[in-house]
C-alpha cells in the first residue's frame, strides 16, 4: 500500500472467520489494553488475498485517512462500516490504484466526518 499512495496496516487473518472478500468503508481502533479502544479514523480496508500483487494468504489491509501513525506492533480493531465492491484482479498496479483511490471517495461519502477534538 505505502509503494502506491495508500498505506495499510496488514493484518493476517489466517484461519480466523473473515467476512466477504472485498473493499469496506471502515473505522480504525486501536485497542490499548490500559485505555480501551482509541478510535483513530475512518478508512478503507480489503479483505482478502490481494490477487493483483501476490497471495499472502488471507490479510486484512486497512488504510487510514488523512494520517501516518506508526501503527508497528499495535493491537488494531477494524470495524467494518459498509461493503463498497468484491475483491478481484486487476491489469496492473496502475489499474488497481486508480480503484482503491475511487473506493477511498466511496468511503468517504459513505462514512460520517469525525468529530474534532480540542
Amino acid at each position: 500500500g505505502r509503494t502506491i499512495g495508500f498505506p495499510t496496516a496488514n493484518i493476517p487473518l489466517g484461519n480466523l472467520l473473515h467476512p466477504a472478500f472485498g473493499v469496506y468503508a471502515v473505522q480504525i481502533f486501536e485497542d490499548d489494553p490500559n485505555a480501551g479502544y482509541n478510535l483513530l479514523g475512518n478508512g478503507v480496508a480489503n479483505i482478502g488475498v490481494r490477487p493483483t500483487v501476490e497471495d499472502r494468504g488471507v490479510l486484512c489491509e486497512a488504510h487510514l485517512f488523512d494520517q501516518q501513525p506508526d501503527l508497528y506492533g499495535k493491537r488494531l480493531a477494524i470495524c467494518l462500516k459498509s461493503f463498497i465492491r468484491a475483491e478481484r484482479k486487476f491489469t496492473g498496479i496502475d489499474e488497481l490504484t486508480s480503484q482503491i483511490a475511487k473506493d477511498a471517495r466511496a468511503a468517504r461519502e459513505i462514512l460520517p466526518p469525525l468529530r474534532q477534538t480540542a
